[in-house]
Order: C-alpha cells, then sequence, then structure tokens
C-alpha cells in the first residue's frame, strides 16, 4: 500500500476535478497537510509555484493531444495523465520539505477514497521517512502519481491477471533520483508507469 494511502481521494473524476485549480490546491494541501503530520517537518506549499505547475500540466495535456498522439485522440489515460502531473510538478517544484517540528496534539481527517475513516495516521517509519525528505516534490509527485494509477488500475474490469504491485524500495529510490536529473520526460514517465501496471 502507498504510504500516501489515505491522504488524497482518488476517484474517477480526479482529472475532470483538476482542471480546477481550486480544486488541484486543495487536493495537494490536503496531502502535503498529512504528509507533515507523519513526518513532523515542515511541508511549505508555494501556492505561486503550484498554480503555474497546474497551468502546465493542462498545457501538457492539450500539447499531447495536439501533437505527440494519433490525430483523431480524443482523451488521455490515467497513466498518461499522472505522467503528466508528475513532470509538471518537478518543473516547478512547489513542494519543500524542511526542518524537523514535534508533534504537539491534534489531528487531521484522514480517509481513503470511499469515505472509510481511520485513525490519526502514524508517523512514518525512519526508511520512509528518510526517502521522503530527501525526495522532496519529487518523491510526492511520483507518489501522487502512482497512488492515482494504482486506484484505476485496481479498478479495471477489462484485464484477466489482478492486480499486483511491482514497485520496491529500490526501484522506488532509483525513479526518484532519475527525477531530480529533470532528465525524465512525460514520455518517459508513461513508459515506466506503462511497464509497472502491464498485465492481460
Amino acid at each position: 500500500m502507498s504510504i500516501i494511502s489515505g491522504t488524497l481521494v482518488v476517484d474517477e473524476n480526479i482529472f475532470s476535478r483538476w482542471r480546477s485549480f481550486s480544486d488541484f490546491r486543495e487536493d495537494i494541501e490536503h496531502v502535503c497537510d498529512i504528509m507533515a503530520y507523519r513526518t513532523e517537518r515542515r511541508v511549505k506549499l508555494d501556492p505561486h509555484r503550484l498554480q503555474i505547475a497546474h497551468e502546465r500540466m493542462l498545457a501538457h495535456q492539450e500539447a499531447w493531444l495536439e501533437h505527440i498522439l494519433p490525430v483523431g485522440t480524443k482523451y488521455l489515460s490515467h497513466l498518461k495523465l499522472s505522467a503528466i502531473f508528475i513532470e509538471s510538478m518537478i518543473e516547478l517544484t512547489p513542494i519543500a520539505v524542511g526542518e524537523a517540528v514535534p508533534r504537539i496534539g491534534g489531528s487531521v481527517s484522514y480517509q481513503d477514497g470511499d469515505g472509510i475513516q481511520f485513525p490519526p495516521p502514524e508517523r512514518l517509519p525512519e526508511r520512509e521517512l528518510a526517502k521522503f525528505v530527501d525526495g522532496q516534490t519529487p518523491m510526492l509527485a511520483w507518489l501522487i502519481g502512482y497512488h492515482i494509477c494504482e486506484f484505476f488500475e485496481k479498478n479495471r474490469i477489462d484485464r484477466v491477471d489482478d492486480f499486483v504491485a511491482r514497485t520496491t524500495d529500490e526501484f522506488e529510490i532509483d525513479v526518484v533520483s532519475a527525477l531530480f536529473s529533470g532528465r525524465v520526460s512525460a514520455q518517459a514517465m508513461h513508459l515506466i508507469l506503462k511497464a509497472l501496471f502491464l498485465r492481460d
């Protein structure tokens, strides 16, 4: 299970909702709030950079339909949309994970896409915490993008084989390291996601 499961309500309309910047921002802010709680770190979100990332995300979606995919393509798959989201977030790096902030009481809402309530989220294990702190925006963008794809893949009815998660810690670290380099395009990320979820 993704370490951000429960921090983002995912349904089949998520990318339609995300065409609205206010809805997009609300979701990303909520993820940042939950992760700040789980990591006891300051997770700072730059709203200006986030807005530009959102504008680029929508522009990249249109560019794919008009210039990259075959003529007549009407929509983008969840894998392509997630890849474009990841690329757009990394281009602008609107999220920064900062210094430690001890948790002082309080709680945060925590539910999954079906509205099931959970107890306040636990602190991340040290290994996951280190990955998150080191990974910054690329790690969080990857986690969100993968989490969205996982939701859609688990709910597919056009596949014979059951969904099986194929990610490992080592794979995740390699992917985020590549994203840090700035040399992973949305097209490349789409192929990575497609390979992860490929099944009959």
